[in-house]
């Protein structure tokens, strides 16, 4: 199925991507800011959502570089294929993949928080392995992913004005291999099955 799409169409999905994007990370600072700036609301969760929001953030980042691509490359040549492509794919399969992270290990630690009716405490070295799963897993799958040419241009075709898996990458057993060990590396069905 090759479903493509119309300049008018992307130019409205670009529109709408910017606005929302620009929502999303205006939201992010102020989340930020508020952790920053209220000491009352520092606490173990909290933390965690921190985290959350600044992968979200850089999904938003991620979007807003596609819509800038989409303004100065695509409405002009829709067929172009450029590296920042490749940096937007990157950053928002990266982001994606710790925001999926961050959110499991929310929920976690909220359900054992009300499972057991207590305030759960996680050491600076529980801290600190959360940080190496949530940002390193996403970082080793997305670099390798970029490694061998996956990631990139499909020709604004599938996913609108997005970057997101290249369609002209040629080696498509291992990139079929590559998709397969990150759907069993990550072991999580139908979410995994979005991203990939």
């Amino acid at each position: 199925m090759n479903l493509t799409f119309n300049v008018s169409d992307l130019t409205i999905s670009a529109r709408i991507t910017t606005v929302s994007s620009s929502m999303s990370l205006l939201g992010g600072l102020i989340i930020i800011w508020s952790y920053q700036c209220i000491p009352a609301t520092r606490n173990q969760v909290r933390a965690m959502f921190v985290n959350l929001t600044v992968a979200d953030m850089m999904t938003a980042f991620g979007q807003e570089i596609a819509s800038i691509r989409w303004y100065n490359i695509g409405v002009n040549n829709p067929t172009s294929s450029d590296s920042l492509c490749g940096v937007q794919s990157f950053l928002t399969t990266f982001s994606s993949m710790a925001s999926f992270f961050w959110t499991t290990f929310i929920a976690i630690y909220l359900f054992i928080c009300v499972w057991y009716s207590t305030d759960l405490h996680l050491s600076r070295s529980q801290c600190f392995l959360l940080q190496c799963i949530a940002w390193g897993i996403p970082g080793i799958i997305t670099s390798t992913a970029l490694a061998y040419g996956v990631l990139g241009n499909n020709g604004f075709t599938l996913n609108g004005v997005w970057c997101w898996l290249n369609i002209t990458f040629k080696d498509k057993e291992d990139a079929t291999i590559l998709i397969y060990g990150i759907k069993s590396a990550m072991g999580f069905g139908g979410r995994t099955n979005f991203f990939v």
